[in-house]
């Protein structure tokens, strides 16, 4: 076959966007041919391979038979692929229905690599799920396909059921080396009679030392069992650590709080640990009752300044321990370590009066870090007479600055906080961090008072600040307006709106940025509009004006959250404007529109937008993804290698659904699935479909739409969730 003949023939029958499907359908001449290019010639041309694969990949895909699974499996098979990627992915990326009997021959297939029929093997369990077992029994026997079983039976333990037990013991019992220890681990899980779940426990008794872990540690979700218990307890007397460690672990599953705790007991009296004490702590306050949580709390107490695992262990698990009372304050006054009775007390003071009581008193020994959780927990308890001591915090200038800050957050949450925040606000002259707290406070808090000292002190005391703090300032009050928003201050968030817009400051000369930049370049006028538009009119909205598209792509990604109208109307302003726009902008501004025209249910409008980025050159469209990336909020788009055809697909999807408002609606909805018989959509226009159809009560159609998505897409998580 000559190269260039092949080319140039192929490119002549590439389908026009807005065409009709059949315009566009490959001869059976040409499949042949170009599935034949890509098994023997993709990858020799180094010019052509990523572009020129990808494209006719797609243009295939819709034309590929059971017919060429079988070519492209016997091209595997034989070696005889130039690029074994590119055929391993067509095939896998073909319509199930046409692939599904090769694909599950290959992964039988022995002579193919593992790791290529792992990739097979994961395509077949996510169309046929548990039912793939039954194809694939013969294959678990053979033990030194270890990659391939390893996947096999991760997929058999999601999926494994009682009826699975026999075989999975007949397995244990008669196989050997992973086979054996797979299936182990995968009957563990499901089995529940006593009688069975002891031969479990003597099989594992005799595997390899990690394998035994997993298989008791799955065993042990079954629920306890006396039994077991007393196997495991009889691990504690045997010459291996190992088995203590693991022993320790699984007494409590197994067993009841008392059965270590009374294993514990005998051990200390006779001071006879074949592992060292530490060890058996962490166990006792996770399983060994109250008596093993008092314990390890002793313990701590004991530690004087050591260090060890065993130390983070008992910390974390005493995290959650409700002691009583007298408990906690006995332990809060011990001579302990304070860092660890710090650590300890912020995680009891949601219940605790006594660990509350010591952080109020050993607040000065705190690092910056336990300062801030310290106020942060005290702040949840709401104890008016914590506003006092906050006050003196704040006003404490030997106290780390954020700290200061985190004690006026929780003042501010303070049912007693009002007069003292009026106080520190008359003031105002703290550290910046301390400034933006207070700023924060006043205007988030309920007092309409308190929260006009807060503007007031952000506008009067600007020019004794520099730039940066300055922005900082009027940052906070925007977040606490949009946190606690007023209708009396609509008209001043306006005007600030405004004044940004009209900025005369320099703008981008050339392409925007991504959103994310494009909103930091802009911040004040992205903050400022987020605080206006929780009291603003979304009808108003339109009456915002600026001649730079930047502005305006900035002020509707500040309104779509919480108004997609709001944003609407002022793209609107600049689809209208007569300043010219650069492609790039115009092309972020489209798609944009379609996307919230799309999630406002105007699909009329919707297509308009995206017909007019369709009918743009393919040479403006490539220049351009990242924009229509942006746009459309799809990072996939900044690869699409059709644009033209993704974006006609997904306007004849829009436009499918304004003609299904008609009283012959269905009808006319089951015609796009017809015209998107010979192409491979994205698996999020399958799952629109799918919904609009559900929404309009046509279960058939819909159906039919999600058995289309899943033949492509057997895998995709949007439409599995239709299933």
């Amino acid at each position: 076959m000559k190269f260039v003949w092949f080319l140039f023939s192929w490119t002549l029958v590439m389908p026009t966007p807005g065409l009709a499907q059949q315009e566009g359908q490959l001869s059976p001449e040409m499949v042949r041919d170009s599935l034949q290019w890509i098994l023997e010639d993709l990858g020799t041309k180094k010019e052509v391979e990523e572009r020129m694969g990808v494209q006719l990949r797609e243009q295939l895909l819709p034309h590929l038979t059971t017919k060429h699974a079988k070519v492209i499996h016997s091209a595997l098979v034989s070696s005889q692929v130039v690029n074994e990627k590119w055929a391993l992915d067509l095939l896998l990326d073909m319509r199930i229905s046409q692939s599904l009997s090769t694909l599950k021959e290959m992964v039988l297939e022995g002579s193919l690599r593992p790791t290529m029929r792992v990739k097979i093997l994961d395509r077949v369990l996510a169309v046929e799920g548990r039912s793939a077992f039954l194809y694939f029994r013969p294959f678990l026997r053979k033990s030194g396909e270890d990659a391939l079983l390893r996947w096999l039976f991760q997929h058999w333990g999601r999926w494994v059921t009682p009826e699975d037990l026999p075989l999975l013991q007949e397995l244990v019992e008669v196989e050997k080396g992973f086979v054996r220890e797979f299936s182990l681990q995968t009957w563990a899980k499901v089995e529940t009679r006593t009688s069975q779940r002891a031969i479990i426990f003597q099989q594992a008794m005799l595997s390899e030392y990690s394998f035994q872990t997993m298989a008791l540690r799955t065993l042990a979700l079954q629920g306890k069992d006396p039994g077991l218990a007393k196997q495991v307890l009889a691990l504690l007397d045997t010459g291996r650590r190992e088995n203590h460690r693991l022993a320790l672990e699984l007494i409590p599953a197994f067993g009841e709080s008392k059965d270590l705790w009374m294993a514990y007991q005998e051990r200390k009296a006779h001071n006879f640990f074949l592992l060292a004490e530490e060890h058996w702590i962490p166990a006792l306050v996770r399983g060994g009752g109250l008596e093993g949580e008092r314990r390890a709390l002793a313990w701590l107490e004991e530690q004087e300044g050591r260090r060890s695992r065993a130390l983070g262990q008992v910390m974390v698990a005493l995290e959650k321990i409700s002691f009583e009372e007298v408990e906690v304050r006995n332990f809060l006054e011990s001579p302990t370590e304070v860092s660890i009775k710090t650590h300890l007390a912020l995680a009891w003071s949601a219940t605790s009066l006594a660990a509350q009581d010591f952080l109020r008193s050993e607040w000065p020994e705190m690092n910056a870090m336990g300062l801030d959780l310290a106020f942060s927990q005290l702040a949840k308890v709401k104890d008016p007479r914590d506003a006092p001591f906050f006050f003196e915090v704040i006003q404490n200038k030997t106290v780390a600055s954020s700290s200061r800050a985190g004690a006026v957050y929780a003042l501010e949450k303070n049912p007693k906080g009002t007069a003292f925040l009026l106080s520190l606000a008359t003031d105002f002259s703290f550290p910046y961090e301390v400034q933006e707290a207070l700023v924060w406070a006043c205007i988030r808090h309920g007092d309409v008072g308190l929260r006009e000292i807060g503007l007031s002190c952000v506008q009067e005391k600007q020019h004794e600040r520099d730039s940066e703090e300055q922005r900082g300032l009027l940052h906070a009050a925007w977040g606490a307006q949009r946190a606690n928003p007023r209708m009396s201050e609509v008209d001043n968030l306006f005007s600030t709106v405004q004044d940004y817009l009209s900025s005369p400051e320099a703008c981008h000369p050339g392409s925007l940025p991504d959103p994310s930049h494009l909103v930091m370049e802009h911040a004040n006028l992205f903050a400022s509009a987020q605080a206006w538009i929780k009291v603003g009119d979304p009808a108003i909205a339109e009456t915002f004006r600026s001649p730079h598209a930047c502005r305006v792509l900035t002020l509707a990604h500040a309104f779509e959250e919480d108004s997609p109208i709001a944003a609407l109307a002022v793209l609107g302003n600049l689809h209208a404007s007569m300043t010219p726009v650069l492609l790039s902008s115009r092309v972020q501004l489209r798609a944009m529109s379609a996307r919230l025209f799309m999630a406002q249910g105007d699909a009329e409008s919707a297509a308009g937008y995206l017909l007019s980025l369709a009918d743009l050159s393919e040479e403006e469209l490539n220049q351009n993804l990242s924009g229509l990336g942006y746009g459309l909020r799809k990072a996939s788009a900044r690869g699409w290698v059709w644009p033209k055809e993704e974006l006609m697909r997904r306007y004849e999807l829009a436009s499918a659904m304004k003609l299904a408002e008609g009283a012959s609606g269905e009808t006319e909805f089951q015609g796009l699935l017809r015209s998107w018989s010979m192409t491979r959509c994205a698996p999020e226009l399958y799952a629109q479909a799918v919904l609009f159809a559900e929404q309009k009560g046509w279960s058939a159609t819909a159906k039919d739409f999600l058995q289309e998505g899943l033949d492509w897409y057997p895998d995709a998580v949007e439409l599995r969730r239709g299933r």
